[in-house]
């Protein structure tokens, strides 16, 4: 979910692939997937080479970002890994 957060976050006002791929530090080729998906569902326009967040992406951005808010305001971090994700959960289950 980073990842198109990213993505909508750097393409707000239109942004080349070979930016976009730097900025999100992720490849091409999951670049072209996540690309595709975000098309389909209307959060982003492709046109040229340029990629530009719709006004549905801006929202979705919006509000993702309203949702981290809330998750770090009840202290509950995001976990960088696998393994820190289920000791979150675990520590949550012993409450």
């Amino acid at each position: 979910m980073e990842i198109v957060a990213d993505i909508l976050r750097n393409a707000r006002g239109g942004i080349q692939k070979t930016q976009l791929v730097y900025l999100t530090n992720i490849n091409f080729t999951l670049l072209k997937k996540y690309q595709s998906i975000l098309v389909e569902k209307g959060l982003i326009e492709s046109t040229n080479g340029q990629i530009c967040s719709t006004e549905a992406g801006i929202e979705f951005l919006r509000k993702y970002e309203e949702l981290m808010k809330i998750w770090v305001n009840f202290e509950i971090q995001k976990p960088a890994t696998e393994i820190e994700r289920k000791a979150v959960l675990a520590h949550a289950e012993q409450k």
